[in-house]
């Protein structure tokens, strides 16, 4: 996979849950890198840029959240997954830099939309380039094709 496709950084230990989130992920275009630890991760957070990573909350070696200043730092994106039965929650930790824990969760529908509105906006200019299935999304939806989202203009505090 090439570095520009490798947009996402999946932190979670492997298993049934981990796999539907990649599969999931990969099948809207998502191109991902999974580790299973947090030293795995901070060591591939170090060789290579991502703009959002996905952790759990919970792993061998720690906690997802320990990434927060990692990834704000670099004015990236995390979420962290709490484990559910059927999936993960996801708790937007750090929004492009702004640390946002606290303000919303997420379930698995909803967390493609979030990871788009969080992209820096080059990265939206290279999504826009590359095949989309936006309108494919847009009829499963009921809804009209419509440009991929821009960034918002301030932060939610």
């Amino acid at each position: 996979m090439s570095t520009a496709t490798r947009r996402v950084l999946v932190v979670a230990p492997r298993g049934p849950t981990t796999s539907t989130t990649v599969e999931q992920l990969a099948r809207h275009g998502w191109g991902c890198q999974v580790v299973d630890l947090l030293t795995e991760a901070k060591a591939e957070l170090k060789k290579s840029k991502y703009e959002i990573v996905l952790a759990a909350e919970h792993m061998a070696d720690g906690r997802g959240y320990d990434l927060t200043d990692v990834i704000a730092q670099r004015s990236s994106s995390l979420l962290v997954g709490v484990k559910l039965s059927d999936g993960y929650l996801w708790l937007p930790t750090v929004e492009c830099g702004v640390k946002t824990l606290g303000t919303r969760a997420l379930n698995s529908a909803m967390l493609e939309e979030a990871m788009e509105a969080m992209l820096p906006s080059h990265a939206l200019a290279a999504v826009a380039r590359a095949p989309s299935n936006l309108a494919v999304r847009a009829e499963r939806r009921g809804h009209k094709q419509s440009a991929p989202p821009r960034r918002r203009a301030a932060a939610i505090h």
